[in-house]
């Protein structure tokens, strides 16, 4: 069921789960949980939030699912009920974060502090919460104006995203004789070379894509590639940036702003070529994650793209001013999202202006890329997601610790 959801193939895993096989509270709570996550993959975020209390009704010590619960029930605007199941997934999994020296805080994990981030202007998040029980189309204006009235609001620019796949607006496609994605592929790896592990997924893209050139930048090529380019603000907040992770985030912003083409995490694996994605006159492409939000470890442009331009002055700004927001809200997906938001809601074209914008959902992606596959450097520091559960005083992993790790 998990490989039919994953590649899309729905109805599939609906056959599957509608005569489940007779067994234990546990497979039953299991059951419970995938047809969570296929009414996620649907797009149906009540009928998941529902289906993943069922499971936790059957098993309410399944760690795991809690973390699920909280995510849909922030994407619901359920802000408090999220932060409980946070709470209860930490404590579920207390041993096994000890065991790992994380820190057994839900302050330390990443869905709570983007709860804590919707919790902080609770007026402004109950108001979009009635705002969302209204039918789609009712809703795209007044959404739009509040996009413009915070711009720095995350869930008003992933309400607004949320609406416009409810509504169809990803479904305008690119148009032949508009702008054409550059045929350049570009990866970062800070600390010189890649990991063996790393290296071949690298190789995939080499692989596929024979007709693009192919970039890898460590941290000493990507400072002087910015040095380059005359825009000492943007050097100056790649120096400063926390962690490898956020320089990473930025560099992906300044070289598809400056010169368009692709980016690609360095743990996506690319199972098929570009081209089966990118379709004529397609001007920017990504992807809507299950938070509702643009991911951004997979990005395409074209030169000068307002979002990817916009994104960038934002993080700049962010990092040279000390921003005290997670990676993910402050040069992350959260960033791309409300820049996105920010696009749509300044024209006046209304969903024509998504004309020649590919927006994916995953199973869409996925016969192009394997997204987060595992890697060694994910039981280090060198991850951000570890990074932010070791907290405050962790440190970027040497690539010296990188290879004695077991893959995870």
């Amino acid at each position: 069921v998990r490989a039919c959801i994953v590649l899309g193939l729905f109805q599939l895993a609906e056959i599957v789960l509608a005569a489940p096989p007779l067994g234990p509270a546990s497979l039953r709570a299991r059951i419970a949980f995938l047809r969570g996550q296929l009414a996620e993959a649907r797009w149906q975020t009540a009928k998941a939030l529902v289906e993943y209390r069922s499971a936790l009704t059957i098993a309410p010590a399944a760690g795991p699912v809690h973390q699920d619960f909280a995510r849909v029930a922030m994407v619901l605007l359920e802000t408090e009920t999220g932060y409980s199941a946070m709470q209860n997934y930490v404590r579920l999994t207390r041993g096994e974060r000890r065991l790992r020296g994380e820190q057994c805080k839900p302050s330390q994990t990443h869905i709570s502090q983007i709860l804590d981030e919707y919790r902080l202007d609770a007026g402004l998040v109950g108001t979009l919460r009635r705002l969302m029980e209204r039918p789609a189309a009712q809703r795209l204006p007044p959404l739009r104006l509040m996009v413009l009235d915070v711009p720095d609001s995350t869930p008003v620019a992933s309400a607004l995203l949320q609406t416009l796949r409810e509504i169809g607006g990803y479904q305008a496609r690119p148009v032949p004789g508009s702008a054409i994605l550059p045929r350049h592929i570009v990866q970062f790896w800070a600390q010189g070379a890649p990991p063996p592990d790393i290296a071949a997924m690298m190789q995939s893209w080499r692989a596929l894509n024979p007709g693009y050139r192919h970039v890898v930048f460590d941290d000493r090529s990507a400072r002087a590639w910015l040095a380059s380019q005359g825009r000492p603000e943007i050097s100056l907040a790649f120096a400063s940036a926390r962690s490898f992770a956020q320089r990473a985030d930025l560099l992906r912003l300044a070289v598809l702003a400056r010169q368009g083409g692709f980016y690609a995490d360095a743990d996506d694996r690319c199972v098929g070529p570009l081209d089966g994605v990118v379709g004529a006159g397609c001007g920017f492409l990504a992807y809507q994650e299950d938070y509702m939000t643009l991911g951004n470890n997979i990005l395409g442009c074209v030169p000068g793209h307002p979002v990817l331009a916009w994104a960038l002055t934002e993080a700049v700004r962010a990092i040279n001013e000390g921003s005290g927001e997670t990676l993910w809200l402050s040069t992350g997906p959260g960033l791309i999202t409300r820049s996105f938001a920010q696009y749509f809601a300044r024209s006046a074209a209304g969903c024509e202006v998504l004309v020649g914008m590919t927006i994916l959902d995953r199973p869409a992606l996925s016969p192009v890329v394997a997204m987060h596959c595992e890697a060694r450097y994910k039981a280090t520091s060198a991850h951000w997601l570890r990074d932010l559960a070791r907290g405050p005083r962790s440190r970027d992993a040497t690539p010296q610790e990188i290879n004695m790790m077991s893959p995870v």
